[in-house]
Formats: C-alpha cells, structure tokens, sequence
C-alpha cells in the first residue's frame, strides 16, 4: 500500500511582505502570492542542484515575473540535462561561484592597492561576474 502524500500547510507570509514584494517588484497580489510560492517551491530544488554540481555549481536565480522559473549556472556543459530534469534552466558560465567569490576576496584585500576604487563590490551571478559600484566617473576594469 503506498503512503498518502503528505502535504504541508502554507505559512503564512510575515506581515508587510506581500505589499513589500507588490511595491519593489510592481507586481498585482495574486502574482506576489505566486512568487512567494514559486520561491518557495523552487528553493529547494536550487539547494539540491548547488549540491549535486559542486564545485562547478556558478549560482542560481528565479526568472519570470512570478519567479516560476528557476535559472541554473554552471561550469559544466554536461550538467544541462541533470537540471532541466530537476526542473530549472541550464545556463553555461565560464566561472564558478567559489571562483567569483575567490575574485571577490582578491579585490577586497587588495583594497590598498585599490584606494581610488571606493564602492561596493558583489558578485552578480546572472552576469556571472564580481561587480564594482563606485562613486566615481572613473570606469574600472578587473580581470581574473
């Protein structure tokens, strides 16, 4: 005999984050309760995706105005199939997140060397870089 499917009960959102999320994002309620769902839902895929690829796992984001879909980064072209069957879209990158957050590292010690790059530095992982936000017209370019 198989056993019943368990379903889980719906927790409730913390007060003020549905009109937080309608606001910021410029979504209707009913797509801000999907994206809570969908964020939900999909979270845990991402989590097990990020385990199962390791090292070449390069970051994860939802896409979609209700977050429906999952985006999947990775090193590895041969992973495409083993996250489209979990559910996601593949994305081909050429660094991983430990190597962004190793270039991430670099520039944050090499911050005297840096001195006229004053900002916030975040790795963006749909971009699949480390990105530098400064005050200053100057552009500034680093390789890693």
């Amino acid at each position: 005999m198989e056993a019943p499917e368990r379903v889980l009960p719906a927790r409730k959102p913390p007060m003020g984050m549905l009109k937080a999320i309608r606001r910021d994002l410029g979504l209707t309620e009913d797509q801000a309760q999907s994206r809570l769902l969908n964020e939900s839902r999909l979270t845990s895929i991402a989590a097990q995706l990020r385990e199962r690829l390791g090292d070449r796992f390069a970051g994860s984001w939802l896409r979609g105005v209700a977050g429906q879909t999952l985006v999947v980064a990775t090193t590895g072209r041969a992973d495409a199939a083993q996250i489209t069957a979990a559910g996601a879209r593949p994305v081909v990158v050429g660094r991983s997140l430990a190597r962004l957050r190793a270039v991430k590292e670099k520039l944050t010690t090499a911050r005297p060397a840096l001195s006229e790059v004053s900002g916030v530095r975040y790795i963006d992982v749909r971009v699949n870089k480390v990105v530098i936000s400064s005050s200053t017209p100057r552009a500034t370019t680093c390789k890693d």
